[in-house]
């Protein structure tokens, strides 16, 4: 039975193929084009997917793909900026989210024990490696994110998502794809 399901993965992968809808393997191909060894945390490295599958959509006139693209992509991006606003209350001082260590990773890929400082460019995280070399990143907000990969400015980013939902499905919406989904990969 277990050979039939995959049979039928893969007959479904392919139909999804030529109906031209984003499958997995698009998705994966981003992800190692976005962070090819694995620096950036799990939010940030979908945030760059899903705005380089909105630029792979739109260059072919795939309204139906951009709006199944646009609700999760919508999601996501809310989910990471409220971590990531718990990272910024942690570098001002503030109270740090009990959670702290864990948005740390999944956000941006820094571990717990990092030293976080605001700065005008996004939070600066300072920690020393296992091999005690200092080691220093800026962690940026997902507008930010987004905004650079599309080539808008920053402000302007989370009007663009509500802009796309509130539009609604396309004229003549077929529906044929599955919707996309992006699968998220753990770091380690």
């Amino acid at each position: 039975m277990v050979g039939g399901f995959i049979c039928l993965v893969g007959l479904l992968h392919l139909a999804q193929a030529r109906a031209g809808c984003v499958g997995q393997l698009d998705v994966d191909s981003i992800y190692r084009r976005t962070a090819p060894n694995n620096r950036l945390g799990t939010d940030q490295r979908t945030l760059k997917a899903y705005a380089e599958l909105y630029q792979y959509r739109l260059a072919r006139f795939d309204d139906d793909g951009v709006w199944q693209l646009a609700k999760p992509w919508q999601r996501h991006f809310r989910f990471s900026k409220e971590r990531f606003d718990a990272i910024e209350q942690a570098a001002d001082s503030a109270a740090p989210a009990p959670n702290l260590s864990a948005i740390l990773l999944s956000y941006a890929n820094i571990p717990p024990d990092a030293k976080l400082t605001r700065t005008p460019p996004g939070v600066l995280a300072s920690w020393v490696d296992k091999s005690g070399t200092a080691t220093q990143r800026i962690i940026r907000s997902p507008a930010e994110i987004g905004a650079e990969v599309l080539g808008i400015a920053p402000e302007d980013f989370e009007k663009l998502l509500d802009e796309l939902v509130s539009k609604g499905p396309p004229p003549g919406y077929r529906g044929i794809c599955a919707p996309t989904t992006i699968l998220i990969h753990p770091v380690f």
